[in-house]
């Protein structure tokens, strides 16, 4: 008689000890951990909390539905309202909402319902996600914000219709202490998140060439209130992420914005206003080009002196060193992150960082050419992560949209501009022996990197784990002699035949160094999937005896010769299931 595979004896999968630990590990996906319910009664009791946690019930005003993990409002209120609360929404309530297609008004008897929706669910709230609503009355935008949902932790307004006229900003500047402006007698003191969206409509199904095409009219909306109103509900904020602010030079809405908060606090008297904010970006204010980065946005910010940790900021156009430097000297003892984007057709003179010595970061992420080489490293002494390429993702203000297509990325077939910054480096310079010893993390744009180049970054870094970059037979041989204990390599662009993989000299397999010194390799990305080299095509040779002989490889991605066997094929395909593009063949 076949044994049962649902024996607790026999199935580890039905340990309750295996499993707590296997959800705790898996990372969390709605739909999956919906589905681990249906498993059985552990898998339930064990899944059930995360997905409480986790999940974000999608609420919207819309009829018809696209999405399937959206909900009518009146559904929502049903269930929670049922006998015998079958899905236990009143014993353990979600705390994370995101409201789609809303129409935001409670008068009249016609939208009772959402008013009783936001009764009900509105002190429940922790996390309020609000896209392309419509916003009628400011006294229900009010209610919302600042009444009914008194504990809200992180709050989203993305691409919202006001369809109410904004006061004027400088009113608030000539008379701060209005009474209107006076602190409120309720304050979102757990409030701790806030990102703003002013663009309406979506950017991203456009290239960079029609987003910079005079004849597009973009429609950007304003708050129908204040900046002042608005902040000074909010005083323990610790992550602020403004973009589309304007639709032209957005740094004049950011100023606004920055002056509001120095307001706040001198009308006040109270300068633990927004002391806790330590994540700030200031990436996308605007949508056409930026003129240089002003000098009185680093005032600003001096003057608030944020703790800033983390600063997502665009440099401008013709960005020279003066208000940057008073920028970075601001925030040196704290600033741990540092993101950098340019716009294009830039022209950048400023010499990062200014010369002030950024002792606390430790993830710097630049986009090209926004730094010209790697001479700022003696600034930045305990920096853990560099990433110097373009992802296509810098010009993304909104990260929970994950559909979206990006702008900036380089379409298949045209071949990126190189910005050549390890060959511009002088590393005789580094006079004093300069070693990295944190740095884990190195990624670099399309530039190819010989022998020796790799050679000198092996001692400025030596104990990188994660490497994207460009490489030849005798850069990659010497990455394979210098960074043995490397985690995760991508090479790009590869230009790396079997004699340069399998180390082969003289006829000599593995006679110099090659990929089977990188005994502790995980993941191996060698080209691109978007535009393969067919000159470097892996052989059957260098999958059976180089990546087949990795113990620990669980992501690889290649181009693949032709010749190579079916059953090779299916063996790549069973020990990588989850590597894309790995069986492309030319």
């Amino acid at each position: 008689m076949a044994a049962n595979p649902l024996n607790k004896k026999r199935n580890p999968l039905l340990d309750h000890v295996i499993v707590e630990h296997l959800f705790s590990v898996i990372p969390f996906d709605t739909k999956n951990f919906a589905n681990f319910r249906l498993v059985c009664k552990l898998w339930c009791k064990e899944s059930l909390p995360i997905w409480r946690k986790n999940a974000q019930i999608f609420v919207t005003d819309a009829k018809k539905m696209n999405a399937n993990n959206h909900i009518h409002y009146n559904k929502y209120i049903c269930l929670f309202d049922s006998k015998y609360d079958l899905y236990q929404l009143r014993k353990h309530p979600f705390r994370k909402f995101a409201i789609k297609h809303w129409d935001l008004r409670f008068d009249g008897r016609k939208n009772s319902g959402r008013l009783k929706f936001w009764e009900k669910i509105g002190p429940l709230m922790t996390s309020l996600y609000m896209e392309e609503c419509d916003i009628y009355r400011l006294e229900d935008f009010r209610k919302v914000l600042f009444e009914i949902t008194p504990n809200l932790e992180s709050l989203f307004l993305i691409k919202n219709i006001y369809r109410i006229d904004r006061p004027d900003e400088s009113e608030v500047r000539l008379d701060p202490n209005r009474d209107e402006h006076r602190k409120p007698e309720f304050i979102q003191k757990n409030l701790t998140t806030l990102e703003i969206c002013l663009e309406v409509g979506d950017l991203f199904h456009f290239s960079m060439e029609e987003l910079v095409n005079d004849d597009y009219i973009w429609n950007v909306e304003e708050l129908p209130i204040t900046w002042m109103e608005l902040l000074i509900h909010f005083p323990m904020i610790q992550n602020m992420w403004l973009s589309w602010l304007s639709e032209y030079d957005g740094w004049d809405a950011l100023e606004e914005c920055l002056v509001s908060m120095q307001l706040i606090r001198d009308a006040l008297d109270e300068p633990q206003y927004f002391s806790s904010l330590t994540h700030l970006n200031m990436n996308n204010v605007g949508i056409y080009g930026y003129r240089r980065f002003p000098r009185d946005i680093a005032k600003l910010l001096e003057r608030l002196n944020f703790p800033l940790k983390t600063l997502n900021m665009d440099l401008g156009k013709r960005t020279s060193d003066g208000a940057l430097k008073l920028l970075f000297e601001t925030h040196a003892d704290t600033l741990e992150g540092l993101k950098l984007t340019w716009r294009k057709n830039s022209q950048l003179f400023f010499n990062f960082p200014c010369g002030v010595n950024l002792s606390a970061l430790k993830i710097l992420e630049a986009s090209d050419p926004s730094i010209l080489n790697l001479s700022f490293l003696k600034h930045t002494p305990n920096l853990r992560i560099l990433s110097m390429y373009n992802k296509g993702d810098i010009y993304h203000p909104n990260p929970q949209e994950n559909s979206i297509k990006k702008m900036g990325e380089t379409k298949p077939g045209v071949k990126p501009k190189v910005f050549e910054v390890i060959s511009k480096t002088n590393f005789e310079a580094f006079n004093n022996g300069l070693v990295l010893p944190y740095m884990e993390k190195f990624l670099m744009s399309e530039e190819i990197c010989d022998g020796s180049q790799i050679e000198l970054l092996s001692k400025l870094m030596p104990n990188l784990k994660h490497l994207r970059i460009g490489l030849g037979n005798e850069g990659f041989q010497m990455v394979c002699k210098v960074w043995k204990k490397l985690e995760q390599l991508q090479v790009n662009p590869f230009q790396v035949d079997e004699m340069g993989l399998l180390g082969v000299s003289e006829g000599k397999r593995y006679h110099l160094p090659n990929l089977t010194d990188l005994k502790d390799l995980r993941v191996l990305q060698l080209g691109s999937s978007y535009v393969p080299n067919l000159q470097y095509c892996l052989s059957t040779s260098s999958i059976i005896n180089g990546v087949f002989s990795l113990k620990y490889l669980n992501g690889f991605n290649a181009c693949l010769s032709k010749s190579i066997p079916d059953e090779v094929r299916t063996e790549l395909a069973t020990r990588y299931p989850l590597s894309d593009n790995v069986l492309n063949q030319p």
